[in-house]
């Protein structure tokens, strides 16, 4: 048997929903995978030539987690792997890698683990679990960790978001680097303004209230501290909101820029972004998308098959 799955990109935080909000995208990873004898590895597009094509591929180190809680440690995947998905710009690259081995391999292995148990494991190894949940779940996901390690999540598909840009600048950012500038400490008003902006946006989200998101979208827990990652960052805020956009954010850690705009204004958001970046000297790139309500899709043998050609 072989199964093809497809996975959303995502961006978490959307400002002030640091490590619980997430929203999935309609930019998407495709893998295909098989049970073999050794195994085998192929990356096309983002990360060809980067991304390892063995075992320490990431797709494959989850797939062998899988494989390990189903008491089949010792079995062997062949994967195929069409990434769309920038590595290091803040789209969960990683997440999406995640999701599909683990998706697949439960598929191939005759799925003895459920939705929660998959949500669970691939936070635990993502270390937290907001890209997660979008990227499993699709629609904009709230997430986060009970008392026992599992996963809490809620999802929802906004009324209104029509459109969204995604400027991708020409700067990555390790998610490791841009977690080691936060403080471990934060002043009592900035969690309130925060705990206040994250639920404004949830409830515009829920309500179809796009005039909310400018306010909603406010930070104070981790752009500031992130910003300096990305030249031009402001800039890129300050003009997409002149050329129409409701609201404007650091894709997760970034170097992405989220816009969240109305419907006729992504061309001008897009052409705003990309302007910004340019004026400090970084190329970029913007990409149209929109809310994806889907989360990851798995199909068994997908048409085209043939043989396993490594």
């Amino acid at each position: 048997m072989r199964v093809r799955v497809t996975v959303p990109a995502t961006s978490a935080n959307l400002g002030p929903g640091f490590d619980c909000l997430a929203l999935a995208l309609s930019l998407r990873n495709e893998v295909e995978a098989e049970l073999a004898e050794q195994p085998q590895v192929a990356v096309y597009g983002e990360g060809e030539g980067e991304l390892p094509v063995d075992e320490r591929n990431v797709v494959y180190q989850a797939a062998q987690q899988v494989a390990a809680r189903a008491g089949r440690a010792g079995i062997a995947f062949a994967f195929r792997c069409w990434n769309r998905i920038p590595l290091d710009r803040g789209l969960g690259s990683s997440a999406a890698a995640r999701v599909a081995g683990v998706v697949a391999a439960n598929r191939l292995l005759g799925g003895a683990m459920d939705l929660q148990a998959q949500l669970d494991l691939v936070a635990q190894l993502e270390g937290h679990a907001d890209n997660a949940a979008a990227a499993l779940l699709g629609g904009l996901t709230v997430a986060v960790p009970d008392r026992v390690g599992r996963v809490r999540w809620q999802r929802v598909l906004p009324l209104r978001f029509p459109e969204v840009v995604v400027c991708v600048p020409e700067v990555r950012v390790p998610t490791h680097r841009a977690r080691a500038l936060l403080p471990d400490r934060v002043a009592f008003a900035d969690a309130v303004f925060n705990v206040g902006r994250t639920a404004l946006l949830v409830a515009a989200a829920c309500t179809g209230d796009p005039e909310a998101l400018a306010e909603a979208v406010q930070d104070r827990l981790h752009e500031p501290y992130r910003e300096g990652l990305v030249p031009g960052f402001r800039r890129a805020v300050s003009q997409a909101r002149a050329a129409g956009a409701w609201a404007v954010a650091l894709s997760g850690a970034g170097s992405s820029v989220l816009a969240l705009v109305p419907a006729g204004r992504a061309g001008d958001v897009a052409e705003a972004l990309v302007e910004a970046f340019r004026g400090e000297g970084i190329r970029s790139r913007a990409l149209r998308l929109s809310v994806d309500p889907r989360g990851a899709v798995v199909e068994e043998e997908p048409r085209g098959g043939g043989t396993w050609d490594g």
